[in-house]
């Protein structure tokens, strides 16, 4: 009977601890695609996201030469006057800034989901080595 309600409170519990880990991407929604602060902040949450997966050791190859890319065209709206067509640039940077966010945003989650699914096998699995300690000293001292 506990088994029935053990793996259900596992899996709860799971649930409950990832959507505390989620991205905080609001930045989006406060701000208009037309506003230069809009893509500094989508520029800061992709980088703080890339920090962490360096951080984590994690592969982000492909994240970085869009960052890089992002970033590049991000200063060339911002510095340059020679830019023929300023909105169809600011347009394909609002589009290339929330992939960016929404795709290391993803990786992100996964690896905290990641961690937390490591951490609470190991701690599973030092409650049952514990309890199979105590039980078979339990049982020694007992027969003895």
């Amino acid at each position: 009977m506990k088994k029935f309600f053990f793996i259900p409170a596992i899996i709860l519990l799971f649930f409950i601890c990832t959507g505390f880990s989620s991205q905080d991407n609001s930045a989006g929604n406060t701000l208009k695609p037309e506003d230069l602060v809009y893509f500094d902040e989508m520029l800061l949450i992709s980088k703080n996201n890339i920090d962490f997966l360096n951080k984590e050791q994690i592969e982000a190859d492909e994240i970085r030469t869009k960052y890089a890319e992002a970033s590049n065209l991000y200063f060339a709206l911002r510095h340059s006057a020679d830019i023929k067509d300023p909105d169809l640039l600011k347009r394909y940077l609002t589009a290339l800034t929330s992939e960016l966010v929404n795709e290391s945003g993803n990786r992100v989650d996964f690896v905290k989901r990641m961690n937390f699914l490591y951490w609470m096998m190991v701690g599973i699995g030092l409650l049952i080595i514990i309890t199979l300690l105590v039980y078979s000293v339990y049982m020694y001292a007992k027969r003895k």
